[in-house]
């Protein structure tokens, strides 16, 4: 039986020694120069293999001196974490199980937070509930299970008008908007699974101050108000502790929106040559009306004229109208440029950002003269907030009607900024104020 067993076994051996190597042989066999031909075995162009130099990515793995050096004087200064210590020191007595399950203790060990809301939109009268989700191998003790909550409004100059001084040293203080600690939980052990725990935090209450009126979420270039919910597992000094981040978005409460309705009313505008403060096309410089019996012509220049709304619901889309009266040179399109003007008080000076947030094109080529166009713009979600005038910041937007004309220049500068005015440009900015509602 012995011997049958051992026959069968150097069987599989060679036959899977055979099959490797012809694996082998196959993989490793040189690959054919190509032919010519674009048929055939080994079929393609002619071509001389290059020769490029190493790459970046080729290096991708390898630890280099310079990087060693400095993880090495890390460790060196900084030295080991307490449950590092803990797992060493239990491998010095021998007890390498009992370090290992300590690693996958640690390893395995994870707390999430869940909100009640899918969209995590709040409003500082509503609490915040959710529940604390505590992932682990095994039961883990720890000193207490706290919450915390923080808002705050953070400012930094990073360009527009500011200087390079200011640019260099634009980082401002945050502004504290909220901050609220909760005790869920004392002392005790956690069991092994998964557990849940609930919470619930009153955002703010009827007759308590705040550190700041409540602003609601928003992500800019310079300004950044945003509302965090942290909870932390304390486990002591040989344990990592456990800690989770969340981020809720907080819109304007009930109490504080604008109860009557937008005004319907719009804003009349006209764009022609004399309204515009940059230089313009030679043909667009100068227009004149030619009066006669049947009809009026205009010689040169441009005339645009329509209406649009300046006050807008952020639920709402803006709408308006315009039509083109006259124009000497074709039009190329016609666009509607949606402007976020972020300011920052600086000491006695103000520093301004001006961004593009959103293009929206109401006509494109050369159209019809005295045709009324309609504009529908629907306002981007997180791109856009109420307009904000605090003390030491607002957030501000415009509405831009941008009209190009076809020209032999613009061809040369396809990839220039929409915002900059240029010879084949006309455009007329109005102020748009974006309010929340029922």
């Amino acid at each position: 039986m012995d011997s049958r067993i051992t026959y069968r076994n150097i069987y599989s051996q060679l036959i899977s020694g055979v099959r490797s190597n012809s694996v082998s042989s196959e993989v490793m066999a040189p690959k054919q120069p190509n032919t010519g031909l674009f048929v055939g075995l080994n079929k393609g162009h002619i071509v001389t293999k290059k020769e490029l130099p190493p790459r970046p990515a080729d290096r991708k793995g390898k630890t280099s001196k310079r990087v060693h050096f400095v993880r090495t004087m890390i460790r060196e200064v900084a030295g080991f974490a307490p449950y590092e210590k803990m797992i060493t020191e239990l491998l010095k007595v021998g007890k390498d199980k009992r370090a290992l399950k300590l690693k996958l203790q640690i390893d395995m060990s994870t707390v999430e937070i869940k909100l009640s809301r899918s969209n995590r939109i709040y409003r500082p009268s509503e609490p915040l509930q959710g529940k604390i989700v505590i992932k682990s191998s095994s039961s883990i003790f720890h000193y207490g299970i706290h919450l915390t909550v923080n808002g705050s409004a953070n400012l930094q100059v990073r360009g527009g008008s500011a200087g390079v001084v200011e640019s260099l040293y634009g980082v401002i203080k945050p502004i504290k908007i909220l901050k609220k600690s909760q005790e869920i939980r004392t002392s005790g052990r956690i069991g092994s699974g998964t557990t849940e725990i609930p919470f619930s935090m009153n955002l703010k209450q009827h007759g308590e101050e705040n550190l700041e009126r409540f602003y609601e979420t928003f992500h800019g270039a310079d300004i950044n108000i945003q509302y965090l919910v942290t909870v932390d597992i304390m486990r002591g000094y040989l344990h990592k502790s456990l800690s989770a981040t969340v981020e809720f978005i907080v819109e304007t409460d009930k109490a504080d929106l604008l109860e009557r309705p937008v005004s319907p009313e719009m804003v009349v505008f006209y764009i022609t040559q004399d309204t515009q403060r940059h230089p313009l096309l030679p043909e667009l410089k100068s227009g004149l009306l030619v009066f006669s019996s049947l009809a009026v012509t205009l010689i040169g220049g441009f005339k645009v004229t329509g209406k649009i709304s300046t006050q807008c619901s952020l639920s709402d889309p803006i709408t308006g109208e315009l039509t083109v009266e006259a124009s000497s040179v074709p039009i190329h399109s016609i666009d509607i440029h949606l402007l976020r003007m972020e300011s920052i008080l600086l000491g006695e000076k103000i520093i301004s950002e001006t961004s593009l947030i959103q293009t929206t094109q109401v006509a494109d080529g050369d159209v019809c003269r005295n045709m009324t166009l309609p504009i529908y713009v629907i306002l981007p979600r997180l791109l856009t907030c109420p307009t904000v005038l605090a003390g030491p910041f607002s957030v501000e937007f415009k509405v831009s009607v941008v009209i190009s004309f076809q020209s032999e220049l613009s061809k040369l500068h396809k990839k220039s900024d929409p915002t900059t005015p240029r010879l084949w440009l006309a455009m007329e900015t109005l102020p748009l104020e974006l309010v929340r509602t029922n």
